[in-house]
């Protein structure tokens, strides 16, 4: 339902809340971000390629699986590594490096809507002196995706930001009438938008 796309390259996409662990550069693992199953915790899916040199072209590429749907229950970010990390743990080396399920890709779903937002969460401020202008700029980054987050989500929890994901997608893919929009996707149009 929601993900953090999470992108580092050593030299070219420095991005500083990218944790930049040796996990986050193999393809097809699960990387979990803490020890411990507490609210800091989550899990990413990994798929880097790092095939190269990786001391001269070392990049990281991973979605944090910001919220989910485990066994069909709702899975925040800070639940999940409770919900999965056992399962995980007890599979065998080839299995967990094999853990993405090869999907035929259906072109014909024209139903889905894919929206691009900020990620939640972040501060720019921290511990270490001198990263504020740069955690800054990569704050107002569009590096979140969240996919079908209308009503039509089989979920009676929604997503946090769920207005400011919906404008953003506004912005980008619907030129018509964006009260009708609204009222069809969320059964309720903002006051900023009606009439419009």
């Amino acid at each position: 339902m929601g993900r953090s796309i999470l992108f580092k390259h050593i030299k070219e996409f420095s991005d500083p809340f990218i944790h930049g662990k040796e996990e986050q550069s193999k393809f097809c693992v699960l990387y979990f971000h803490h020890n411990t199953d507490d609210s800091r915790s989550g899990v990413d899916i990994c798929l880097s390629l790092c095939d190269e040199d990786k001391n001269k072209s070392k990049y990281y590429l991973s979605y944090l699986l910001k919220y989910t749907l485990v066994n069909g229950e709702f899975t925040t970010q800070s639940q999940l590594s409770a919900k999965i990390r056992k399962a995980y743990n007890s599979l065998s080396e080839s299995d967990k490096s094999c853990i993405l399920l090869n999907k035929t890709f259906n072109a014909t779903n024209t139903n889905d809507i894919v929206g691009y937002t900020t990620r939640i969460g972040l501060k720019a401020t921290d511990s270490n002196p001198g990263t504020e202008k740069i955690k800054k700029s990569y704050i107002s980054l569009r590096l979140a995706i969240a996919k079908n987050f209308d009503k039509s989500y089989p979920c009676e929890k929604r997503l946090p930001k769920l207005e400011s994901l919906a404008d953003n997608y506004l912005s980008t893919h619907e030129s018509g009438n964006k009260e009708n929009w609204y009222i069809d996707h969320f059964g309720y149009c903002p006051q900023k938008y009606k009439g419009k």
